[in-house]
């Protein structure tokens, strides 16, 4: 793994892994598809057990992936996984079987090659059926969390500002300061769940004040609840140790914590992924161009969770 979380590609055997640790079996997948906005991908269930194969199931010789095993790749066993479950890459199909692969998972029509594919399924007692339930079964448990949050699209998704981006920066100008607050508000106001850490909360308000009269009362009313309820809090006396990845650049050590308390809370609670409004100058090692990519905060003791980078952009 670099220095950043490289998107998934179409045709790459993964290990898929659970966020959180004991909770389902890992399990290789194929990647058929790539959702950068919700950071997901579609991906087929990969399995040895080659002489069970039906008439969806592409065979994959060893020559063919490096690995090995032969693998059948089980098109009508498909699920939906975070990017941070399938970081862990074993092999890269080659472009027809990627192919051959698609058109089978979406019901169409290309000629496969004969024995590309298993036989069909027999009805009644075909042991295939139950072993088909059975695969379901395991490709469902590690992607239920990640089906049922995705479904609700960009916006079913929390969003969480990154306090760095309310630190008094360097060199920054007031002005500079309050349009980026402004800018802020303005991607609250569309969130159905929307995080300010309490210390982040804080500067937002020293900074409105400095500002005087003047300011949107629109924009106001799109950043006091989250305001309140990050200054109202509790503190979470017992917060676990969250490493970021990539990691942090240097910044007030505050921004940090505060940042870290917040993901360990939504861990808490059951999250697996959040869109985090940020800048690329708030990680380490970072690619400039990136508009949006992916980090991970990591909870000691096990749990992780998926980190969807927006960067704010602000004409002062």
């Amino acid at each position: 793994m670099g220095p950043y979380l490289r998107p998934p590609e179409v045709g790459e055997l993964c290990l898929a892994q659970a966020l959180e640790p004991g909770t389902a079996e890992p399990a290789l997948v194929c990647v058929t598809e790539v959702d950068r906005e919700l950071a997901t991908v579609r991906a087929v269930l990969a399995s040895p057990e080659t002489d069970l194969a039906s008439v969806a199931d592409l065979l994959v010789s060893a020559a063919d992936t490096g690995l090995p095993f032969e693998l059948m790749l089980e098109s009508d066993v498909v699920a939906r996984l975070w990017w941070l479950q399938v970081e862990r890459r074993v092999a890269q199909l080659g472009p027809a079987m990627v192919a051959l692969l698609q058109d089978r998972a979406g019901a169409g029509t290309a000629v496969a090659s004969a024995g590309a594919f298993g036989l069909p399924l027999a009805a009644g007692d075909d042991p295939r059926l139950e072993f088909k339930t059975g695969e379901r079964a395991r490709l469902g448990a590690l992607a239920a969390v990640c089906e049922a949050r995705a479904a609700g699209g960009r916006r079913g998704q929390p969003l969480v500002v990154d306090p760095l981006l309310l630190a008094a920066l360097p060199g920054a100008a007031s002005g500079s300061r309050i349009a980026r607050i402004e800018a802020i508000a303005g991607e609250l106001a569309t969130a159905e769940r929307s995080f300010v850490p309490g210390a982040a909360a804080a500067a937002a308000l020293e900074a409105w004040d400095a500002a005087g009269s003047g300011r949107d009362p629109a924009l106001w009313r799109a950043l006091e609840p989250c305001l309140e309820r990050a200054l109202t809090a509790p503190s979470a006396s017992a917060s676990r140790d969250v490493t970021f990845t990539p990691s942090r650049a240097q910044g007030p050590p505050w921004a940090d914590e505060a940042l870290a308390e917040t993901c360990d809370e939504l861990l808490r609670g059951g999250a697996q992924s959040i869109r985090l409004l940020t800048m690329p100058c708030a990680w380490s090692g970072d690619r400039p161009n990136e508009l949006a990519a992916v980090a991970a905060a990591r909870i000691a003791g096990g749990g992780a969770l998926q980190l969807i980078r927006y960067h704010l952009e602000v004409n002062p």
